[in-house]
């Protein structure tokens, strides 16, 4: 974030117990975007995020400088590019391996990855209605591990007093730990991009609040 921070205001620090000085950057200096930029469909474009993409190759694609990188994390309210950036498939699962090593009492390579494909994260009831207009309804309920066991998968049809009838379908299903933490991280895959045209007007912004 060189160019980002470079117009921060500086604060004289003191070194070694106050018997140096120097004018420093002040970091704890704050500067956001309105609320309603980031929720205005017309200042901003989807983008899914691939295996590969960082916050600096975007905006050297899109904004032709990585320097720039500052302006997809705010507007996107990423404070941790480590933790709030989708991880690639490998370190991903490099992460879950080391996360869940513990639970799975070994400290052999792969050992947490096993762990977490093999124990449940959650279990669900899924319930599908189905009218005689063909309107489908699905619905799902996030259960304990007793009710997912007592709770059979089965197709009824009941018949309404106007004639018409609904058929419900009752089925059931859980994720692993591991697909939890799959669909966790492709959760944080769509981001919006700021359109080039709003660029100059922020970055201008920037400079005034900080002059």
């Amino acid at each position: 974030m060189a160019n980002y921070f470079s117009v921060f205001p500086k604060i004289l620090y003191s070194f070694d117990n106050f018997k140096s000085s120097e004018y420093v950057t002040n970091i704890l200096s704050r500067f956001s975007f309105e609320e309603t930029l980031k929720n205005n469909f017309s200042a901003y474009f989807l983008y899914t995020i691939r295996d590969g993409d960082t916050p600096e190759i975007l905006a050297a694609k899109y904004y032709d400088s990585p320097n720039k990188h500052w302006l997809i994390l705010m507007m996107n309210n990423i404070v941790d590019p480590q933790f709030d950036w989708p991880m690639d498939s490998t370190t991903l699962d490099s992460y879950i391996d080391v996360k869940y090593m513990e639970r799975s009492e070994s400290n052999t390579a792969g050992s947490g990855i096993y762990w977490a494909r093999s124990n449940v994260y959650a279990y669900y009831i899924t319930e599908k209605q189905t009218t005689t207009d063909n309107i489908v309804t699905v619905n799902n309920y996030q259960v304990d591990a007793n009710t997912y066991n007592d709770t059979p998968s089965l197709t009824e049809t009941i018949t309404l007093e106007d004639g018409n009838s609904i058929t419900i379908e009752t089925d059931k299903f859980n994720t692993s730990y591991y697909e939890y933490e799959v669909e966790n991280n492709d959760s944080k895959r769509e981001i919006k991009l700021l359109r080039r045209e709003f660029l100059v007007p922020i970055e201008t912004e920037l400079k005034r609040v900080f002059s």
